[in-house]
């Protein structure tokens, strides 16, 4: 399937047939795809702008109820919220959430509530409670401190946890996910040992 532009990320939808593909380094869109029975992808309806020069994207989100997509604008620093049409098409931006410096990689609890992005230069994590309408509202104490380049953030299957790993230090930086939102650091675990050697908590 050619591209305006070269595709940063695809994530789909609960349903396993919609998805989307974040498109662009700058100038950046989304183009909503729809995968037919034979596995091939092709576009379904217009690619709809991020809307600034400087946005440039990172990977996306699609929340459990597959009413809303999550884009990371690294460049831009932000998190940028659509709204899921019926059709599967994309709505205009509807919330732009300030990150830090290299937004990247939301990811969202298994019960729609929290959504968690990684500030990769900033060294910091983000944590923010999901309306039902989709918007985003930071929680107090946020951002987190993390690691050196926090990358990929992963919560438990239970919602209860949330893993970043950080490619410039040598641990895995751990959270319990308190109720309201909120996170509290748990002890770090050395990730990077040598051989033979039980990893450490820090």
């Amino acid at each position: 399937m050619p591209l305006p532009h070269a595709p940063v990320d695809i994530t789909f939808a609960p349903n396993g047939r919609d998805g989307f593909v974040t498109v662009g380094a700058v100038n950046a869109s989304i183009l909503p795809i729809r995968i037919d029975s034979k596995g091939v992808p092709s576009p379904n309806g217009p690619a709809v702008p991020v809307g600034g020069a400087v946005d440039g994207l990172g990977s996306a989100e699609i929340s459990p109820d597959g009413h809303n997509l999550y884009v990371a604008s690294v460049t831009g620093r932000q998190l940028v919220v659509f709204d899921i049409h019926d059709d599967a098409t994309l709505s205009e931006v509807k919330q732009r959430v300030a990150g830090g410096i290299n937004t990247i990689y939301p990811v969202i609890t298994p019960d729609g509530r929290h959504v968690f992005f990684s500030n990769e230069i900033s060294g910091t994590v983000q944590a923010f409670n999901r309306a039902d309408d989709g918007t985003s509202s930071e929680v107090a104490g946020s951002p987190y401190q993390a690691g050196l380049l926090p990358h990929i953030a992963s919560t438990t299957p239970d919602g209860r946890f949330l893993y970043v790993p950080n490619m410039g230090s040598s641990f895995i930086s751990s959270y319990e996910i308190r109720p309201d939102g909120t996170l509290r650091p748990l002890p770090n675990v050395d990730f990077a040992p040598e051989p033979g050697v039980k990893p450490n908590r820090r």
